[in-house]
């Protein structure tokens, strides 16, 4: 951002640099700098009157999936937060004042071997919500990783979706009522009062 003056003046400089030097550029001075422009200001337009595009590809949904359960969370209701969540979530906690106290999920995908094996280490934290009749759960597509972890380890986790093998797991033993699908995370309110 401190940068960007810098970037605006080498511009200008080579704009009157092509000018004074390229005859055909003189009649129309004003061309070159407009069109070398035109791209950062029309990014900076779509954003100003869409900003949910701001950022584009860098952008997390982790905020907007933690204020829509805010929105839409009762008295009563359990917040389970999977571990990939769980940076975001003490954040937004502290900024945004959110309502509730979420379950923060446990990353147990170390001293799990296989899928099932996963599940059953996590047993402990769906302990903590059984027979609760809405259960918020709130999991990121796209963060396979901690910090500091070794990227791709262990195997057999990263052959699928984060969050894919606790969703199966959850709608396998509750009713699902409803979900919010983000870019990258998903949402899901389940109904564990008849939990199988």
């Amino acid at each position: 951002m401190f940068l960007s003056p810098l970037a605006f003046l080498l511009i200008a400089r080579g704009c009157d640099h092509a000018i004074a030097t390229i005859p055909v550029l003189r009649k129309g001075k004003y061309i070159l700098p407009f069109l070398l422009l035109l791209g950062g200001f029309s990014a900076s337009t779509q954003e100003m009157i869409k900003p949910d595009v701001f950022g584009r590809y860098k952008k997390s949904y982790q905020k907007e999936a933690l204020l829509y359960v805010n929105e839409n969370f009762r008295e009563g209701d359990v917040v389970y937060v999977y571990w990939n969540m769980n940076y975001a979530y003490r954040y937004y906690k502290k900024a945004y004042q959110l309502r509730y106290n979420a379950i923060e999920g446990s990353d147990v995908k170390f001293e799990s071997v296989s899928p099932s094996d996963y599940i059953q280490h996590l047993e402990p934290d769906f302990t903590k919500f059984k027979g609760n009749r809405r259960v918020w759960v709130v999991y990121n597509k796209k963060l396979w990783n901690d910090i500091g972890e070794i990227e791709s380890k262990p195997d057999w986790y990263n052959h699928s979706q984060p969050g894919e093998f606790l969703y199966r797991a959850l709608r396998s033993r509750a009713t699902e009522k409803a979900s919010k699908v983000f870019p990258e995370v998903n949402v899901s309110l389940f109904d564990f009062s008849s939990a199988r």
